[in-house]
């Protein structure tokens, strides 16, 4: 019997040893901003969810390689959906630079957002040690008068700090970053909205 219990033990442990390593998740978060003097009495702005390309909304984190090619790690995720994501931290960037309050779509209930913001991204691609891309454009509309819209395009990049994948990481939550300092920007420009 103890022959036998031996024999399974050392089965088991060299399934154990066998086993491949747990895929690593990241967050998308924006870089470390400076505190901001914030606008006052900014009209409230439901920022829709990011259109993003199909690479991008995969939970497998994309990276171009110097010839051009797409890749995506199995060992290397994104810990929440991509899309939900970048949403939210373009929606809490905005809310911070303006002012006023921000709704990531959906928003709450009860919410009534005067401006609607919608972002569709062409491209969110980058490479190790390289830069991060965020192509696309922005569409600001009135929620009371949806005939009164505003589209403009957008090219952003930001280097990513390291050749990993946490250097690229950090260089898309730079870009988004800056997507919504452009957006900022633009709204400043499009408003005031009928009630």
């Amino acid at each position: 019997m103890t022959m036998r219990a031996a024999f399974l033990g050392l089965l088991l442990l060299s399934a154990c040893a066998a086993a491949p390593p747990a895929p690593r998740l990241y967050l998308l978060e924006p870089p470390q901003a400076a505190p901001v003097a914030p606008g006052s009495g900014a009209e409230a702005v439901g920022v829709r969810e990011i259109s993003l390309p199909l690479y991008a909304r995969r939970l497998q984190i994309a990276a171009e390689d110097g010839a051009g090619a797409v890749s995506a790690s199995e060992d290397h995720l994104w810990a929440e959906e991509p899309a939900r994501a970048a949403t939210r931290l373009v929606a809490r960037r905005l809310a911070m630079l303006r002012g006023g309050p921000v709704y990531a779509d959906p928003w709450p209930q009860g919410a009534a957002p005067a401006i609607i913001l919608s972002l569709e991204a062409d491209r969110l691609l980058g490479g190790f040690g390289g830069e991060a891309r965020l192509e696309g454009q922005m569409s600001m509309s009135c929620a009371a008068a949806r005939d009164r819209i505003a589209t403009r395009p957008f090219a952003l990049r930001a280097p990513a700090p390291g050749a990993d994948h946490a250097g690229l990481v950090a260089a898309y939550g730079a870009v988004l970053a800056a997507l919504a300092e452009e957006a900022a920007a633009a709204l400043e420009t499009f408003g005031p909205c009928p009630r």
